[in-house]
């Protein structure tokens, strides 16, 4: 794997609170791809007897599954940020409530360290550790980014190493960085429900509506190709011009990949809308691109098969 490619994975991994090495956790994820590729390739080979489309298929299950584990380990990052945002508050109120008690800072800190607090529990306790070694507080505190990718968690370590270095009341800036997170979480929790609408919108658009479209499409085809079979020897006896029908598997397959890669897009765009990031959407991928297949074959074997029988 190229460097470039280690060091993002290296990053992510530590990000995600994973001690697995990057190069060993690539090894594996791409001995994985590389065994679905071969199936997969061995099943194109098997089905179209073509060494091209075998090739195209391997590689594209190869990136398909290295790219799929990128997300996810992505989206673990993310989740992780996002219970240690929610967190944050009550670890900073407890901080101050200990340093109104008359501790020392980076005492109060760590006995802020409960295990409610999920990952930010490890942290602060990675940090307070630290600085009771050969390094400071305030040295500490600005390398806690390096841990947990969360720009809230960032700014509020800065502020927090800030007061240490000025000597200002620091019970009282926590407690007002602990109101003003809490805020902001319960703003981004009522935007989120007012984005439920949309997601159930797009949801119905991609799974229902779509693939009953192009389900009745396909129908039209196949009946306006059984027609001019029908009708293909009176117009030849005419001396008529007979067009060639339309080939109903190409746009079966077509059919196939317009509905894939709608369910991809739609994915990412609900991700967007639900959470705030494209990645965050692969979630939803099972739901709406077997949703939308399997409403597809419904339509075509039974729904339309009782009006326009074969």
């Amino acid at each position: 794997m190229p460097a470039s490619m280690q060091a993002h994975v290296r990053r992510e991994l530590q990000w995600a609170g994973q001690e697995a090495d990057e190069r060993q956790w690539l090894g594996e994820v791409s001995a994985l791809a590389f065994i679905i590729a071969i199936a997969a390739g061995a099943v194109a080979q098997y089905r179209f007897a073509s060494p091209e489309l075998t090739l195209l298929e391997a590689i594209f299950f190869f990136l398909f599954v290295l790219g799929l584990k990128l997300i996810r380990l992505h989206n673990k990052v993310e989740e992780r940020a996002r219970k240690a945002e929610e967190m944050l508050p009550e670890a900073l109120h407890m901080t101050a409530s200990n340093i109104k008690a008359g501790m020392v800072p980076v005492v109060a800190l760590r006995m802020a360290a409960r295990p409610e607090l999920g990952p930010l529990k490890g942290e602060i306790e990675w940090v307070t550790a630290k600085s009771m070694g050969s390094g400071s507080l305030v040295d500490a505190l600005a390398h806690i980014s390096t841990r947990i990718k969360s720009r809230t968690l960032e700014r509020s370590m800065a502020l927090f190493a800030s007061a240490l270095k000025s000597g200002g009341s620091i019970s009282v800036l926590l407690e007002s960085m602990a109101e003003e997170i809490r805020t902001g979480l319960e703003m981004q929790e009522r935007l989120v429900a007012g984005t439920r609408t949309y997601v159930l919108f797009i949801l119905f658009t991609v799974i229902i509506v779509m693939p009953a479209l192009l389900a009745v499409s396909l129908q039209f085809v196949d009946i306006v190709n059984r027609m001019e079979l029908t009708n293909a020897s009176l117009a030849q006896g005419l001396g008529l011009t007979v067009a060639q029908p339309m080939n109903y598997n190409v746009l079966f397959t077509l059919s196939l990949l317009t509905l894939t890669v709608t369910a991809i897009f739609a994915s990412a765009l609900m991700g967007v809308v639900h959470k705030g990031s494209k990645l965050a959407g692969y979630t939803y991928l099972p739901i709406t691109l077997l949703g939308s297949l399997l409403f597809f074959f419904i339509m075509r074997s039974y729904v339309l098969g009782l009006f326009f029988p074969a």
